[in-house]
């Protein structure tokens, strides 16, 4: 869902919400405008499952045109598995995890 541009100088503006559960608890608290209700639901979910802004997400990002490298360790040369691949002029691999908490 974008809809930061919609409604801008005076103009009537339009969301389209394109969803498989139109009766999830987000969907119907934005509807709604209930904002207060969505930040506190949403911060109390983020804190439980540890999410930011209470925990630390790690992404790493490794690139290099050649994909035999990526899948060395730099220092032993063992295999390393990553958990996604992508093609980006390159090489990408990568993996997000969060630290011990």
């Amino acid at each position: 869902m974008v809809s930061g541009r919609a409604g801008r100088r005076g103009k009537q503006g339009k969301v389209v919400i394109q969803t498989y559960d139109p009766a999830h608890r987000v969907i119907k608290q934005v509807i709604e405008n209930n904002y207060a209700e969505l930040y506190f639901t949403e911060m109390e979910e983020r804190k439980a499952f540890h999410y930011p802004p209470f925990y630390r997400i790690i992404n790493l990002d490794i690139k290099n045109k050649n994909p035999e490298i990526l899948h060395n360790q730099p220092r032993t040369g063992q295999p390393v598995t990553w958990p996604f691949w992508r093609r980006t002029g390159g090489w990408t691999a990568g993996a997000v995890g969060k630290p011990d908490t």
